[in-house]
């Protein structure tokens, strides 16, 4: 295998996380959760 490296990044380019907005979560989501919460 060969060796593995991370590239580093710069900070300031990722996306500030109080510029993105925010949406709901769609009803299907909780509909998988509470499936998957049932069966397992």
């Amino acid at each position: 295998m060969p060796d593995f490296t991370n590239n580093t990044i710069d900070i300031s380019s990722l996306p500030k996380y109080e510029e993105v907005p925010l949406t709901p979560l769609s009803n299907k989501y909780w509909k998988v959760v509470l499936i998957n919460i049932s069966v397992f």
